[in-house]
């Protein structure tokens, strides 16, 4: 039996829908929003919203962990991310990435590699969409709370074995434009489909505004850990 929401105001990707219905088939997908004089008619519950707001589920593209979890950490990350998956859920989030940022290549490896293996899983509460590598090739001058031993030039070889552990499940990486070999590095990340964020940067607003118009297209925790 299908599901009806009647009195809802409804935030859509395009405006604001103010005493609409939003109707949920049996297997639990969206079948209608929009004005309650159109909505079809169904046989099952219905709840009278009485004005409360419904949105979309929250994308979450950069979070480390939450609630006694840490992306990367510990020794148990198909339980953490479970569990996480399950809690982050009750806040309206439907999906997210996991942030992570290892102390050196072959942490990196490892964390990639386990992680890639992990998100084949289902999940109890919000989707794992992928992996936001947060470095390692990052400006040693804006590094904010990163140990400086962590990070190191952009390396065509390392971006590439990144890649291959991940498995197509590197959705995004922060990397700073001005530092050698990131343009190469960015070129080869974008190819992959990758989404390139500026972050963690010294770069000056002439090689921000190149990057922005080339392969990269975000920007991680904007004016932070930025000139």
């Amino acid at each position: 039996m299908a599901t009806v929401f009647n009195y809802a105001t409804v935030f859509t990707p395009n405006e604001i829908l103010e005493k609409s219905s939003i109707v949920i088939s049996d297997k639990g997908k969206i079948s209608y929003v929009g004005p309650m004089e159109d909505a079809p008619r169904t046989f099952g519950p219905r709840f009278d919203m009485r004005g409360r707001i419904i949105v979309p589920g929250l994308i979450d593209i950069h979070v480390h962990g939450g609630k006694g979890v840490a992306f990367g950490a510990g020794n148990r990350p198909g339980e953490d991310l479970k569990d996480y998956s399950k809690w982050v859920a009750e806040s309206g989030v439907t999906g997210f990435l996991c942030s992570i940022c290892p102390p050196n290549r072959q942490s990196y490896l490892s964390t990639i590699k386990t992680y890639a293996r992990l998100f084949d899983e289902e999940m109890p509460g919000a989707e794992a969409l992928g992996l936001h590598l947060e470095g390692p090739f990052l400006s040693i001058e804006q590094r904010a709370t990163f140990d400086p031993e962590w990070l190191r030039p952009p390396s065509i070889e390392e971006a590439r074995a990144y890649l291959d552990a991940g498995r197509g499940w590197i959705r995004q990486m922060t990397l700073a434009p001005e530092l050698p070999g990131a343009d190469e590095v960015a070129s080869l990340f974008r190819g992959a489909g990758v989404v390139l964020s500026l972050g963690h940067s010294n770069a000056n607003y002439e090689t921000a505004c190149t990057a922005l118009a080339g392969d990269w297209n975000h920007v991680t925790h904007t004016y932070d850990a930025q000139r």
